[in-house]
């Protein structure tokens, strides 16, 4: 896992090729990316309301456009199955309230996840809902 800010990102270069163009897309040099790109716009809810997924294939990129939310890492062994793995869609989802680490994420801030690092996201900051709106990029290996 890797938690940052955009201002920072150029760092990250050397660990996958692809950063460049991640880089250059979010920073707006570029309007498209031969990744998978979600825009997302959702109110934050409470641990009880949301669930952990992991993926296999996909590295996970989180990047907060506006808002704040919480995310919480897990592993396999802390928590219980719900589904089981759906290769097409790269995503197997869990429940439990067993963490190994949280982090808050702000405007600004980014979150990479590698496969295995179970990942539960859209929690609120405090205890009110908040408007975020985020961009997931979905990094093959």
């Amino acid at each position: 896992m890797i938690k940052d800010n955009i201002e920072n990102l150029e760092k990250y270069k050397a660990i996958l090729p692809v950063f460049n163009d991640v880089i250059e897309y979010l920073q707006g040099k570029i309007t498209s990316i031969p990744l998978k790109v979600i825009p997302l716009e959702y109110k934050t809810k409470s641990v009880k309301d949301t669930v952990y997924e992991n993926h296999v294939k996909n590295i996970d990129m989180h990047f907060i456009i506006n808002g704040v939310e919480k995310v919480r890492i897990s592993k396999n062994n802390l928590l219980t199955q719900m589904t089981d793995y759906d290769e097409v869609n790269d995503y197997q989802l869990f429940a439990g309230d067993r963490f190994i680490d949280e982090v808050t994420l702000n405007e600004g801030d980014f979150l990479i996840l590698w496969p295995g690092e179970i990942h539960m996201t859209s929690i609120h900051e405090n205890t009110e809902p908040i408007q975020v709106k985020k961009i997931v990029l979905k990094i093959p290996l």
